[in-house]
């Protein structure tokens, strides 16, 4: 074996960086799973969740994969905006 070879096989071993690279949207993707459970709960909450996982997810989009933590937000969102538009709804229709 020649030099070249060892520094080759080295290099594609995986580093710290390349861990980081699969790890780096947890925290995106877990407010947007969590924006969506809440959300059929406790809309406002749910509805706070998912701006910061979005806005997590987009600014992290250069450096990680973020789709699905961006999805998983945006429906986390629309999840929690129309449970409080229908609880609206209902309380009008309760109470007038």
């Amino acid at each position: 074996m020649n030099e070249t070879n060892i520094f080759q096989e080295k290099s594609q071993q995986p580093g710290l960086g390349e861990e980081r690279r699969k790890t780096g949207y947890v925290p995106a993707l877990v407010l947007g799973v969590l924006a969506i459970a809440l959300g059929l709960f406790i809309p406002l909450v749910g509805e706070i969740l998912a701006v910061i996982g979005i806005i997590l997810a987009v600014t992290k989009r250069k450096m990680y994969r973020t789709k699905a933590a961006l999805i998983c937000s945006i429906v986390g969102l629309l999840t929690s905006v129309a449970n409080h538009i229908l609880g609206v709804i209902l309380l009008m229709q309760v109470v007038g």
